[in-house]
């Protein structure tokens, strides 16, 4: 019943079911791993699932869940070649590389 003009409407619903916390992420545009480029990756904080949706999908999308870490997801990183890395609250830095 609010008044939505000017507001984009959201492109995921996250539930409780999922997680507690979102940790904010960035579009995949690196090299290394094929399968997620143009998906957006995002984190919950408490579980250390990382998700992934389609960047700019313009209608609701269900998050994918990519890999379960046991990490403490305080923030995501990327570097000058689109590659991304996790920040573990615990004190790690890590780099998502493709399975091998």
């Amino acid at each position: 019943g609010c008044d939505r003009e000017g507001l984009e409407l959201p492109i995921a619903v996250y539930g409780r079911e999922m997680g507690i916390s979102v940790t904010g992420g960035f579009v995949y545009r690196g090299r290394a791993i094929p399968a997620l480029a143009g998906r957006y990756l995002f984190g919950d904080f408490d579980s250390g699932t990382i998700w992934s949706i389609p960047a700019g999908a313009g209608a609701l999308s269900e998050p994918e869940p990519l890999l379960k870490t046991g990490l403490y997801l305080g923030s995501f990183g990327e570097d000058e070649e689109g590659e991304l890395y996790v920040l573990d609250l615990q004190g790690a830095v890590y780099r998502l590389a493709p399975v091998r």
